[in-house]
């Protein structure tokens, strides 16, 4: 008599969207405190707490939703990375610095604070990378848990 009505999903851009809002931005804000409680403890900036934030909201927000593309949230912080680190190895001149291209590249596309040259302003790249890249690996951990468990009971022998 009553029939379920399934409310009708979003397109896949604007889930993509909001996943990606949860991974970068979201990440990022709630991962300060770790960051900030690690360096008073360390003296060592770790940075690792939106990462680890990134793939707990990555898991949690896909554990019921199943949504893959939650596990595609990377990409445009990869695009963008590898454009920052194209940038730096074409800007590199032996003149200009006495280490070596990859040297340069790596202080500067990772912001590493005492050698990179300039402004830094590259390791923003970096820092929307690691939250999406964990993000999109929680999702996928979730999504994949999910389908094992649901091919599992298709191989039940039932009595």
């Amino acid at each position: 008599m009553f029939q379920e009505i399934e409310a009708p999903k979003s397109p896949w851009f604007v889930r993509y969207f909001i996943h990606w809002l949860l991974a970068v931005p979201v990440s990022l804000i709630i991962g300060e405190a770790p960051d900030q409680y690690l360096y008073e403890r360390l003296q060592v900036e770790v940075g690792l707490g939106a990462a680890i934030v990134g793939a707990v909201l990555g898991y949690l927000f896909n554990r019921k939703r199943l949504d893959r593309v939650a596990c595609l949230v990377f990409l445009p912080a990869l695009i963008f990375f590898a454009d920052v680190v194209y940038q730096n190895a074409s800007r590199w001149t032996p003149e200009r610095t006495t280490s070596s291209r990859l040297q340069f590249v790596i202080d500067n596309a990772f912001g590493l604070k005492p050698r990179c040259q300039g402004d830094c302003f590259d390791a923003i790249a970096f820092m929307m990378l690691m939250p999406s890249l964990a993000y999109s690996a929680g999702a996928y951990v979730a999504v994949r848990r999910a389908w094992r468990r649901s091919s599992d009971r298709c191989f039940v022998s039932e009595p």
